[in-house]
């Protein structure tokens, strides 16, 4: 082995018969380590990294300093020719120092557009060098095992419907006031569903947040990122549903004796096009 070796504090473990390495990496080292795998297809095992979803990563880190998670990034250390690396054992047999020749490259086949956000946010700002993010390496995979792991990883991955995803977000304005119109407007009071996109025939509830954020922000006139809301922009807001409520007969105490399906199947009012299109009105009536 080369006398100059990156030596890595590392947890050692086996998944199908092969030996994997967890470990923290700085960021520069990761960027000074990665190899993007582009190229004709034939040849790589990821996709074309996307430039802007690259730039969005490294504004997510560059605007979050105090809050920012970057999730353990995936991939294979390519070690040079006739070179090795060890393991050297601590404590225990699972944890020890992980050295590979500093001439090893590192190629990702989950994390690269994380990890390329993460070289553009160090150029912008070269003081996160020393912060760290945690990686899982195997070591020299061969094309075909890293496509098909690459191919394991995506097909499973499930995204989280855009209405939990809302629910969970109290960095943005606009999702953030939409709980919080959720959860004190009697109106939408027990009725919101936090964690679905759309309402079933039986669900309990008669609006999913995602409608309510999006009808909202078009009551607003504020778009669909907005920086800031103003106090105007919210009352405004407060204000309309609260209108629009009265006349349409909406919250727990205009049931009556009847449920949430027993409602919908009796009248449109709350169906989100329903919603979306007394936004719509309300925009339109405030504008003129």
């Amino acid at each position: 082995m080369s006398d100059f070796t990156y030596k890595f504090p590392s947890a050692r473990g086996m998944q199908a018969g092969r030996p994997f390495f967890n470990m923290c990496m700085p960021m520069r080292t990761l960027v000074q380590m990665l190899r993007l795998d582009n190229g004709a297809i034939e040849k790589r095992s990821q996709r074309l990294v996307n430039d802007q979803r690259a730039s969005k990563v490294a504004k997510y880190i560059l605007n979050n300093r105090d809050t920012y998670v970057i999730p353990c990034l995936t991939g294979v250390i390519e070690l040079p020719p006739e070179s090795e690396f060890t393991f050297e054992v601590a404590q225990s047999e699972l944890v020890g120092t992980l050295s590979v020749p500093m001439d090893s490259s590192l190629m990702l086949f989950d994390g690269q557009h994380r990890a390329m956000g993460i070289a553009k946010a160090l150029e912008e700002d070269p003081s996160l060098s020393s912060e760290m993010v945690p990686v899982m390496m195997f070591v020299n995979l061969s094309l075909a095992e890293r496509r098909l792991a690459f191919t394991d990883i995506n097909q499973n991955v499930s995204k989280p419907a855009q209405s939990i995803s809302d629910t969970f977000n109290s960095r943005d304005a606009l999702p953030a006031f939409a709980v919080e119109l959720a959860n004190e407007l009697n109106c939408f009071k027990g009725l919101v569903d936090f964690e679905r996109n759309s309402i079933s025939a039986k669900s309990p509830y008669m609006f999913p947040l995602k409608a309510l954020k999006e009808a909202t922000a078009t009551i607003m006139g504020c778009g669909p990122n907005p920086a800031t809301l103003s106090d105007e922009q919210k009352q405004f807001a407060r204000d309309a549903w609260a209108q629009l409520a009265e006349s349409m007969g909406w919250g727990v105490e205009s049931l009556g004796d009847m449920d949430a399906p027993a409602f919908r199947e009796k009248s449109i009012k709350t169906h989100v096009v329903m919603l979306k299109a007394m936004a719509v009105a309300v925009k339109h009536i405030a504008a003129n």
